[in-house]
């Protein structure tokens, strides 16, 4: 990635839920462990895609990004063109009004749309909100409607979608329409949470289809969250493989679904009934159960599911590192 512009620089970034002891006090007895020491770069005009079971924490590593969570410690810095100070801004020390400046640069897409979608606001007028918080309305209503129909038409939306309300719509209409709401605002970094989660196959496919041509007509970034592996393989640019809060590979799509180096990808892209390797009859599927998200006393996540796991992995944790050129793995013994 060495001839692509940085954008996000995200370091040792983790995310604790306090887990309090229910009595009158409520007294804080420990934490949930969220994310957990999250490394990587995303750079712009990339799809960079982030896999893992329910749960994994996935969902929450995008709201840490975008400071929707506050982290319990980490960084993350933003390199957008638009900064005016040229140098990064570290997200993580801004209050959350200095924030707001930065909101319409970088917008999430909700897992589930309709309950993201006010049940009594038009379509048009929550597109029109959005603009509204953002100062960039105009003065005359009638370029405004004309820039809102002309963004629902880019998201395959016709014009008396605008007079609706979410409860008139389908599944993958609510999806367009929320991925409207977010294009409206012209942000350079969209995070997708599940976009295709809620679809039948046929409608996945177009949704992915509109995020691809949505990138390449308005040079978007994205970083994408699934829970099949086997939807990151043409859509992406990277792969990072998330595993109980931490991720355990991160790779170039075409290289993690060749050759997966953590076993838990291997399980991941074993599982698929598509997958190369099931056909060739290496059908081994994940065992055992996963652990807690409370902390660990020591050891790899991974280890009570590992047929490969060994002493060391119960004892230490594996460091995440370059196991290949731009290929990242946490693991003690990884593959090939």
């Amino acid at each position: 990635m060495e001839d692509k512009r940085l954008l996000f620089r995200i370091r040792n970034l983790k995310k604790y839920f306090p887990l309090k002891k229910r009595s009158f006090l409520q007294r804080e007895v420990g934490s949930v462990r969220a994310i957990d020491n999250i490394n990587f770069d995303i750079y712009e005009g990339e799809t960079l895609s982030i896999v893992g079971e329910s749960g994994c924490g996935k969902s929450t590593l995008g709201r840490t990004i975008l400071q929707l969570y506050k982290p319990t410690e980490g960084t993350v810095e933003y390199f957008g063109s638009r900064l005016s100070s040229g140098g990064p801004v570290g997200l993580q020390s801004l209050h959350v009004t200095q924030m707001r400046k930065y909101r319409k640069d970088m917008q999430l897409i909700f897992q589930d749309p309709y309950s993201a979608l006010n049940p009594y606001m038009t379509v048009g007028q929550m597109i029109a909100e959005g603009l509204q918080a953002q100062s960039m309305l105009e003065r005359e209503p009638k370029k405004n409607r004309e820039y809102i129909f002309s963004i629902m038409e880019q998201c395959g939306l016709p014009p008396e979608v605008a007079h609706g309300y979410p409860h008139q719509f389908s599944a993958q209409q609510r999806r367009r329409i929320s991925i409207a709401r977010s294009l409206a605002l012209r942000p350079v970094f969209i995070i997708a949470d599940e976009p295709v989660s809620d679809l039948d196959a046929p409608f996945r496919s177009r949704i992915l289809n509109l995020l691809l041509e949505l990138k390449r007509d308005h040079g978007l970034t994205y970083m994408l969250t699934f829970s099949d592996l086997s939807l990151t393989k043409y859509i992406s640019d990277r792969v990072g493989v998330m595993f109980e809060g931490t991720i355990v590979e991160l790779a170039e799509s075409t290289a993690l679904h060749a050759l997966p180096i953590h076993p838990y990808t291997e399980a991941l892209l074993l599982a698929t009934p598509s997958s190369e390797r099931r056909r060739k009859g290496r059908t081994r599927i994940l065992e055992g159960n996963t652990t807690s998200s409370l902390p660990l006393p020591s050891g790899c996540a991974f280890y009570s599911r590992c047929k490969y796991a060994t002493q060391i992995c119960r004892e230490k944790a594996p460091m995440f590192k370059e196991h290949r050129p731009n290929h990242y793995v946490a693991c003690h013994h990884p593959l090939g």
